[in-house]
């Protein structure tokens, strides 16, 4: 019976190769028929994102009101790996570094929830650690930024640490000398989902779809080569070169020869 199928697993690769560059050899020949083509169509990599990534989820909502006054900022959380001990040091330093509250800002890590606390007088204000959907909303009032000066960091389509802290959808709650504010748990993934985007026109991963050749690296009992270096994510074009490739799966299709408007065998 031909072979349908074939695990590949970077770490035993051919020496001189990299996770996402490699030539992989084969233990055994195996028998594939003449014009067989061949694509990965699954892949299992290792989780090698900061926590934190600049730009993409690094950016706290805060307003801090005292008596008249409205003071906007927008918090930047350095870039790199964290837990949520040192999220919870970082977020408090960040708080106190320019407040323009009387009282100094606590953030503890307690069951998966960060908690901001703040002794500013209830009847004085507080502070107010929101979601981008409040920052963005038209009923938000004052326009966020509009009364501070120098006005906080515009809004980008990416930089928010509201999934971060576990601030998705919470209401604006005061935090001051009567309550604390506890949001959800806290997320550390930067991201939830990847897609393989393949190198369609080049002698790598193969054609694209109805432009179908004979791959060389596809004959019988020759290495087969790997080059996945354009991982990309749901939200932008980030590429992820340095990801290690635990487990790529290679499915061949078996046939004759394989005509301009061939389909992928699935």
């Amino acid at each position: 019976m031909p072979t349908k199928r074939i695990y590949i697993d970077s770490r035993f690769r051919l020496p001189g190769g990299t996770d996402s560059d490699f030539r992989y050899a084969l233990k055994t020949p195996i028998e594939i028929p003449r014009g067989t083509i061949g694509w990965i169509d699954g892949v299992v990599i290792s989780h090698s994102f900061n926590t934190v990534i600049q730009g993409h989820n690094d950016r706290l909502f805060v307003r801090e009101v005292y008596g008249a006054s409205y003071h906007d900022r927008g918090l930047t959380i350095p870039a790199g790996d964290y837990n949520g001990y040192s999220l919870a040091s970082t977020s408090e330093a960040l708080l106190n570094i320019g407040t323009s509250l009387p009282q100094v800002w606590t953030v503890t890590f307690e069951s998966g929830m960060l908690t901001f606390a703040n002794g500013t007088p209830a009847a004085s204000g507080g502070g107010y650690v929101l979601p981008r959907e409040i920052v963005e909303s038209p009923n938000f009032q004052p326009v966020w930024g509009h009364m501070t000066t120098p006005a906080p960091p515009p809004l980008s389509l990416d930089a928010d640490a509201s999934r971060l802290i576990g601030n998705l959808r919470a209401p604006a709650i005061a935090v001051n000398s009567v309550q604390s504010f506890t949001p959800a748990w806290i997320d550390l993934l930067p991201y939830h989902q990847l897609f393989l985007q393949s190198h369609w026109r080049s002698d790598v991963s193969g054609p694209a779809w109805g432009e179908h050749h004979r791959e060389k690296d596809c004959r019988h009992g020759k290495s087969l080569r790997f080059n996945c270096r354009s991982f990309v994510d749901a939200n932008g074009p980030n590429r992820v070169g340095s990801a290690a490739i635990n487990a790529a799966l290679l499915s061949a299709r078996c046939g004759g020869e394989l005509g301009r408007h061939a389909r992928p065998f699935y």
